[in-house]
């Protein structure tokens, strides 16, 4: 009865050393570093589009609704 038992076991054991053995290896945690890196270059964002007046004041109204939460929630905080 134990025979088949410590089969199991030493299989067991056997499988699990060797997971442990092969998976503990150095890891390079950064890539290889390449002159063409594109970090180096320069990147030149968009120029700016000047909203209307219409969105304009879709930001306005956005802010206003922004800014009038803010007050009533510090206003229910501070009760």
């Amino acid at each position: 009865m134990m025979k088949p038992f410590a089969r199991f076991i030493l299989a067991g054991s056997l499988c699990t050393s060797a997971f442990l053995f092969t998976s503990c290896e150095e890891i390079d945690e950064l890539p290889p570093r390449t002159e063409a890196s594109t970090s180096s270059q320069y990147y030149k964002l968009p120029d700016p589009v000047l909203l209307t007046a219409e969105e304009s004041a879709q930001v306005d109204a956005i802010r206003q609704e922004y800014e009038q939460s803010l007050n009533q929630a510090t206003n229910n905080s501070a009760l």
